[in-house]
């Protein structure tokens, strides 16, 4: 993997929609920094989750 930073950009909406999902338990920790962004962008939780959820699997490298 490259060393260059990656970066998820994230544009503000207006509107706030949320879709029924699936439950994934996270710590308290990385709710609280999730719902900020979800905050910061006026964005439902579930959307900026799955955004950064996305970003992170495409950007992950298993190795034995």
């Amino acid at each position: 993997m490259s060393n260059e930073p990656k970066l998820l950009i994230i544009k503000k909406e207006s509107f706030n929609y949320e879709d029924y999902m699936k439950p994934l338990k996270v710590s308290t920790e990385l709710h609280h920094r999730v719902k900020a962004v979800a905050d910061k962008t006026n964005q439902p939780l579930s959307k900026i989750a799955c955004l950064m959820i996305e970003f992170a699997l495409a950007h992950t490298q298993i190795e034995d």
